[in-house]
C-alpha cells in the first residue's frame, strides 16, 4: 500500500526552497574565489556575500552591517554567550529556552533561570526580580520551539532597557514565519537559523545592534569584520540570501503566515475534538507553523495547574528508616530501595522547576541526600517526573 507523505517536521528543518537551490547551484559553479581577496574571483565572491547580507538584513529589518553570517543558530547563540561572558556579569534566561541557549549560557558563567506560566510565557515580574546590577544579558526566544508560544518581547525589552541590560532574542522559530523589525524592536542581539525557514543546512546569522562590540567566539582571520573568523561559505550565504529575498517580497511572508496559521488552527481543532487530547502552549499568541498536541493526563508534567518553574513538595517514605546506608562494595555507589509517596500532584509544570524533598524516617540530612541521589536516575527518567530531566533542582531535608 502506497500513499503520499506529508512532511511535518518544520520545527526542526524546512526543506530547501527552490529559490535557495537555484542560487546555490549557480554559486557552486560560478563563485570559486576567496571573498577576502582582491583579485577578480575574490571580488565576485565578495559582492555575492554582501548582496546576501543585504537580503537577510532586509528580511529582519536590520542594517546589512549588523548581520554576521554563521554556520548555525547554535553558533550564533554561543557567540552571544561567549561575547557577553567576556564583558562580565551573569546571564538570565527563561526556563523554556532551547538547549543551545541553556548549555552555552551555563558553560560561559553564571546563568539564572526565570520561570514561565502554564502557557510557556516568561514571567515578567519574576524576570524583574532576577535582574540586578550583575546582570549582563537576558536571553528570550521569539517563539518556543515545542509548544509555539510567542514571548512578550516588547515587555522584556522595556524592562531590560530600564535596567540597562542587553537583550538577546533566539528567533530561530520567528524569522521567516513572523514579521520581524530588528531596528524597531530595541533588541540588541538576534540569532536566526537558515534551515528553519527553507534556507540551506549549515547556515545561520547573528544580528548585532550597531555600536555593540562583542569578543568573537571564533578567532583567526578578520572575516565578517573580525566578528567571526573563517572563510565564508559563499554558496550557502548566497542561497540563504535568495530565500530571504523571496520572503521579503511584498505579501509573501504574510500569505505564508496566514496559510500556516489556518492549517495549524484546523489541525489543532481536529485533534482537540478527540476525547483526551489537548493542545499545549498559547493558542492565541503563537508561532503560525507550530502545534503540539498531547494526551490530557493528570499525571503528565505539563498538566499540573501550577505554572512552570513553580515548587512541588514531595514526601518520600524511606523503607530503610532508622538505619544508615552502607556501600555495597568499595568504589560502588550506595544502593537503596526507593519509593515515592506523593503529597501533591505529580508533575511540576516543565523545565526550571524546583523540588522540595522531605525523606521520612531519617534524622540526618546527608543520609537523606544520599537517598535522593540514589533514586535520582529513576526520578529523572520517570514519565511522571520527566519535567525535571536536566533542568530541575532539589532542596533536601530529613524528617
Amino acid at each position: 500500500m502506497t500513499g503520499t507523505r506529508s512532511y511535518l517536521d518544520h520545527a526542526s528543518l524546512s526543506p530547501l526552497r527552490p529559490e535557495g537551490l537555484q542560487a546555490m547551484t549557480a554559486a557552486l559553479g560560478d563563485l570559486g574565489g576567496d571573498p577576502g581577496r582582491q583579485h577578480t574571483e575574490g571580488m565576485q565572491a565578495r559582492v555575492a556575500v554582501e548582496v546576501a547580507r543585504e537580503q537577510v538584513a532586509a528580511l529582519v529589518g536590520a542594517r546589512s552591517r549588523e548581520v554576521v553570517f554563521t554556520a548555525s543558530a547554535s553558533e550564533a547563540i554561543a557567540a552571544v554567550c561567549w561575547g557577553v561572558a567576556a564583558r562580565g556579569g551573569t546571564q538570565v534566561l527563561s526556563a523554556v529556552e532551547h538547549s543551545a541557549v541553556r548549555t552555552a549560557a551555563t558553560r560561559t558563567g553564571d546563568a539564572i533561570v526565570v520561570g514561565v506560566d502554564g502557557l510557556g510565557r516568561i514571567d515578567i515580574e519574576q524576570l524583574a526580580a532576577k535582574i540586578d546590577d550583575t546582570t549582563a544579558v537576558v536571553h528570550v526566544q521569539w517563539s518556543n520551539h515545542e509548544v509555539g508560544t510567542t514571548q512578550p518581547i516588547d515587555e522584556v525589552v522595556e524592562l531590560c532597557r530600564s535596567r540597562k541590560v542587553l537583550v538577546h532574542v533566539d528567533a530561530a522559530q520567528g524569522v521567516g514565519h513572523d514579521p520581524i523589525d530588528f531596528a524597531g524592536s530595541g533588541v540588541d542581539l538576534l540569532s536566526l537559523s537558515g534551515p528553519k525557514f527553507g534556507g540551506p543546512m549549515g547556515t545561520g546569522a547573528l544580528v548585532v545592534r550597531r555600536g555593540l562590540r562583542l569578543a568573537p567566539l571564533l578567532v583567526g582571520g578578520d572575516q565578517e569584520r573580525a566578528r567571526r573568523a573563517g572563510l565564508e561559505n559563499v554558496p550557502a550565504c548566497v542561497a540563504l540570501g535568495a530565500v530571504a529575498e523571496h520572503l521579503a517580497q511584498p505579501g509573501v511572508l504574510a500569505h505564508e503566515r496566514a496559510t500556516a496559521l489556518a492549517q495549524t488552527t484546523r489541525l489543532t481543532e481536529e485533534l482537540c475534538a478527540i476525547p483526551g487530547v489537548i493542545a499545549l502552549g498559547d493558542r492565541a499568541r503563537r508561532a503560525p507553523h507550530l502545534v503540539l498536541p498531547a494526551p490530557q493526563n493528570r499525571s503528565s508534567p505539563r498538566r499540573c495547574s501550577k505554572p512552570w518553574g513553580s515548587t512541588l513538595h514531595i514526601h518520600c517514605d524511606c523503607p530503610w528508616a532508622g538505619r544508615r546506608p552502607t556501600r555495597t562494595s568499595p568504589g560502588r555507589s550506595r544502593r537503596f530501595p526507593w519509593s515515592w509517596r506523593n503529597s501533591a500532584r505529580y508533575g511540576v509544570d516543565g523545565p526550571g522547576a524546583t523540588v522540595e524533598v522531605v525523606v521520612a524516617g531519617v534524622d540526618d540530612v546527608d543520609c537523606a541526600r544520599a537517598a535522593v541521589n540514589a533514586g535520582r536516575r529513576s526520578w529523572l527518567t520517570s514519565p511522571r517526573m520527566g519535567a525535571f530531566a536536566g533542568s530541575g533542582s532539589a532542596s533536601i531535608s530529613a524528617r
